[in-house]
């Protein structure tokens, strides 16, 4: 009964915000209607619907508004456009790093319209987000230089122990000559990692350091490799490391194909910070029969009981 009351509210909502006007909320004077709602979210139209609250909708009204308004800054800040063409190909042949998003979800066929808005978030956050490096860090020449670890992958291996004097007597046994693996077989509290090397979910032990620990990150990106280094803080005791590959990019390889180096989680973090400042300075509104925008809490606010 509660389910079926919560639902009726939602469709309530919906048809009161649409009851004079198509529209559910505006950004910058551009409108948002019910129509961009449906076609996302095409269960709302059904009037049976009982697996929607008023808060779910407002939550998708909210995604909407967030998208535009992203679109609307990225096109005027940036010049950057996604136009149809880019979203096909970005569905057609996305890159690793978003195959899990952009997949189709359940039983449909095709292309569906939750498919191509990913698309869109993922083509801004690709074209926007090595801008808003670039600009904060002076440059790519900038970014090698001050924050090497945001585009630098490498292998490394560990051995992790619990004190800060057993890594440093694991550092005397390696002076000596015994073999790195080897000990890490013997000695490590890290037991998944074969020979203590570390590796992705993907099996590949070239990976970004960038979002750990500073300290350590630039020691993975800068530090002399094959060579035992530590002690270091690492998950839960101290680590000796040796850094086993690595790549860096050159200045001209960052600036033909940014995204392919910067950290998915750092171009991320850039990316939100810009949104969420341009969030705070647009002009949004929002049908009163939804509730008010909250430029502090980005989000819609239930109307007055």
């Amino acid at each position: 009964m509660i389910r079926r009351l919560l639902a009726i509210l939602a469709i309530a909502l919906l048809a009161t915000s649409c009851s004079s006007s198509n529209t559910l909320a505006t950004v910058n004077g551009t409108d948002i209607t019910k129509d961009d709602l449906y076609r996302i979210y095409p269960d709302y139209q059904n009037a049976t619907v009982t697996d929607f609250t008023g808060e779910q909708l407002r939550q998708a009204v909210t995604d909407l508004i967030v998208l535009e308004t992203s679109l609307q800054a990225a096109s005027a800040e940036f010049a950057v456009v996604i136009d149809d063409a880019k979203i096909a190909e970005r569905l057609v042949n996305p890159p690793k790093r978003y195959v899990s998003l952009l997949a189709q979800d359940g039983a449909a066929e095709g292309i569906t319209e939750v498919q191509k808005q990913r698309a869109v978030v993922s083509l801004l956050l690709d074209e926007v987000s090595p801008l808003l490096v670039e600009a904060q860090l002076d440059g790519w020449a900038g970014v090698l230089a001050s924050h090497p670890e945001y585009v630098t992958r490498a292998c490394v291996r560990h051995i992790n122990v619990a004190t800060e004097d057993e890594a440093n007597q694991v550092l005397a046994r390696l002076e000596d000559g015994e073999d790195f693996a080897a000990l890490a077989g013997e000695l490590s509290q890290d037991t998944a990692s074969e020979g203590g090397l570390l590796v992705g979910g993907d099996g590949d032990c070239l990976a970004s350091w960038a979002t750990l620990d500073q300290d350590l990150a630039t020691m993975v990106s800068t530090a002399e490799m094959n060579v035992p280094l530590g002690p270091v803080q690492f998950g839960s005791g101290y680590s000796v490391i040796r850094i086993e590959d690595r790549t860096e990019p050159t200045v001209d390889e960052l600036s033909a194909d940014p995204m392919q180096y910067l950290d998915l989680n750092i171009a991320t973090d850039y990316y939100y910070s810009w949104a969420s400042d341009v969030l705070r300075t647009t002009d949004i509104e929002v049908s009163p029969a939804l509730g008010t925008w909250s430029s502090a809490g980005f989000g819609i606010s239930p109307p007055p009981e």
